[in-house]
């Protein structure tokens, strides 16, 4: 037999479900761009970001025609942010146009968080920095986090285009380390048998196995007193290797931690005050460490308003493979920067020839 809806039920319904997928229209609505939205991570962060409950445009750019059937796919959820689609270099402009956030998902080369070499970063830059110079002439002001690898050849050489052009604004441009600051998380969840949501783990160095240490002597809640036993330290850095290497191929847990990392963009770009995250930006002058790092840093409408050092207090473990980790994101970031410098030199030729 069935039954009528009544004025209860239908009040019911409203707040199991659109309650849970309305937006909030009290906020600006801002405007974030996903470069590479068709790709594995890119098509994630677009759909977890359709059902975000703060008021979005999306505009969604990739140079693959397989964004087409994606954006017939998320304009079918029934939310209230919007879903544009670009397709192809020459929308690369008008997507970017009044962009407040601009997210780089590229996958051209070198997917895996593992030691790259030069050649996987001469593959993946010049579409990144395609981008990059669009930005700074259509939206400077947009905050561009990047998530294309190698972020520690990637994130330097866009702080020199931006050098080059005239717009230095390195509080602007984040280098997107949110995968790894999870799985450093569940790491250690799961050797001490903790809630991982509960787990905090600084990490400093570089985005690379060889070049990022997770500082698990400082985690929060810390089981250990911030007394870890070598042989914990030792094992806990292996797993988290491991768990880094599964993360590279997991779309759905890197889209995750991801499209969490770009809300706290949006949080604070709408004024919420002590947004701290981990990303890996220009650190400005802390004393001991590399010109770029990974760190916690507190974001504000700005982009990066500040940029912690490594923890004061660090396991003898911790300390030793920092020091490698540090020569090896120096030796990064040193090769990106002669690139973009000898690029500059050869464009400028090409130029004076023309």
């Amino acid at each position: 037999m069935y039954r009528t809806f009544n004025v209860f039920s239908n009040k019911l319904i409203q707040s199991r479900f659109f309650r849970s997928t309305s937006v909030d229209e009290t906020n600006p609505k801002l405007k974030v761009t996903i470069c590479g939205a068709a790709g594995s991570i890119g098509k994630v962060v677009a759909f977890f970001l359709k059902q975000s409950n703060y008021s979005l445009d999306l505009a969604l750019y990739d140079v693959s025609p397989k964004l087409c059937q994606l954006t017939k796919e998320l304009k079918l959820i029934n939310t209230m942010n919007s879903i544009e689609e670009y397709i192809g270099p020459l929308k690369l402009r008008q997507a970017l146009k009044n962009s407040d956030v601009v997210a780089v998902f590229l996958k051209t080369a070198g997917n895996s968080s593992k030691v790259f070499s030069n050649d996987s970063f001469d593959l993946n830059f010049p579409a990144v920095s395609s981008i990059a110079k669009s930005v700074i002439e259509l939206c400077p002001d947009a905050i561009l986090a990047i998530s294309t690898n190698p972020l520690n050849y990637i994130i330097p050489a866009v702080n020199e285009i931006y050098k080059l052009h005239g717009c230095y604004s390195p509080h602007k441009i984040i280098g997107i380390t949110a995968p790894d600051s999870m799985q450093a998380g569940v790491t250690y969840a799961d050797f001490f048998k903790y809630d991982p949501s509960d787990v905090f783990i600084p990490l400093v160095g570089g985005t690379s196995e060889d070049s990022m240490v997770p500082i698990f002597s400082q985690a929060t809640p810390n089981i250990s007193g911030g007394m870890l036993q070598t042989s914990e330290s030792e094992k806990l850095h292996t797993s988290f290797i491991t768990h880094k290497q599964i993360m590279s191929l997991s779309d759905l847990s890197a889209g995750f931690a991801v499209t969490r990392f770009i809300e706290s963009i949006i949080r604070a770009i709408l004024g919420e005050t002590d947004i701290v995250d981990t990303a890996f930006v220009h650190n400005g002058a802390i004393d001991g460490a590399s010109k770029y790092m990974t760190s916690l840093v507190d974001l504000n409408e700005n982009g990066v308003r500040t940029v912690y050092g490594p923890p004061a207090n660090m396991s003898r473990f911790e300390i030793k493979i920092l020091h490698t980790a540090i020569s090896n994101l120096n030796r990064d970031i040193s090769h990106a920067e002669r690139y973009v410098a000898a690029l500059h030199k050869t464009e400028r030729r090409y130029r004076r020839v023309e």
